[in-house]
């Protein structure tokens, strides 16, 4: 059996970074274990916002804001369930004035 033929190599990728906070990532894993360690209330709310426009069809407003930092903190007095979210986000006067 003949060996496969070998095309040309692609150069290898840098995945590494910097983040402004100084704090250096060489690999994708790296970088998403910072986000989940230092990131994780950033991530919910941006979470709880596409939710939202999801459910509503719509962009958030300005005037949102303040709902969506309510249900974050709700959502962080129970540890940040996904299950909590979700039920914060249908029960929400976002959602039901829509």
């Amino acid at each position: 059996m003949a060996a496969k033929p070998q095309g040309p190599v692609a150069p290898k990728v840098d995945a590494s970074g910097e983040f402004p906070s100084g704090e250096t990532y060489t690999d994708f894993a790296g970088f998403r274990d910072y986000l989940a360690e230092n990131r994780e209330e950033l991530f919910a709310r941006g979470l709880i916002e596409k939710l939202l426009m999801y459910a509503t069809g719509r962009e958030m407003t300005p005037g949102d804001f303040y709902e969506i930092e309510d249900i974050l903190e709700k959502v962080k007095a129970d540890h940040g369930g996904l299950q909590t979210m979700v039920v914060e986000v249908m029960t929400s006067e976002i959602f039901r004035s829509r």
